[in-house]
């Protein structure tokens, strides 16, 4: 298993796994601690790559207005977008973004949409393509899910993109 899977792993299972001064804080179900922690004791420098690397630190209103700023200039003069429509893809850029750093990850044992069950003909699968964490749901539940995060994420960028 991967330093980030083993990191989805945890956090799948209401775990946290982050950087800390001292090394990796870790708290995690005691169903997985055995398991676990043999796996990351064998991956440590992996996990603490991928750990650095991840796209959890917080923005603030600056930060995104820094990013909407450069989207929309790259829009504009590499991508041949008059300014209106680079500002309008810049915006959904940050939607997007937004909803990359606010992941919403779930128990893999039922929707996280309509708390259905996994059943025979109607399956729960995983969305997200971060390789860390994903949110489980049927097929389904995944726009309506998916347009409550959006209306979130159109909330949050209003206010200054905090959660």
């Amino acid at each position: 298993m991967n330093a980030t899977s083993i990191i989805g792993r945890i956090r799948a299972a209401g775990g946290d796994i982050r950087l800390a001064d001292e090394g990796i804080k870790l708290k995690v179900p005691a169903s997985l601690r055995d398991e676990v922690i043999a796996e990351i004791r064998a991956q440590k420098d992996a996990i603490r790559r991928a750990l650095k690397n991840e796209t959890d630190v917080p923005w603030d209103a600056d930060d995104y207005r820094t990013f909407h700023h450069e989207r929309a200039d790259i829009a504009e003069i590499e991508g041949g977008q008059t300014r209106a429509q680079a500002e309008a893809s810049s915006v959904e850029s940050c939607i997007i973004e937004w909803l990359n750093r606010h992941s919403e990850p779930s128990d893999a044992s039922c929707c996280a949409w309509c708390k259905g069950q996994d059943q025979s003909g109607h399956c729960i699968v995983p969305f997200g393509a971060d390789g860390r964490c994903h949110t489980w749901l049927h097929p389904e539940c995944w726009q309506p899910w998916h347009e409550r995060r959006r209306v979130m994420a159109i909330q949050a960028l209003e206010q200054g993109g905090s959660r």
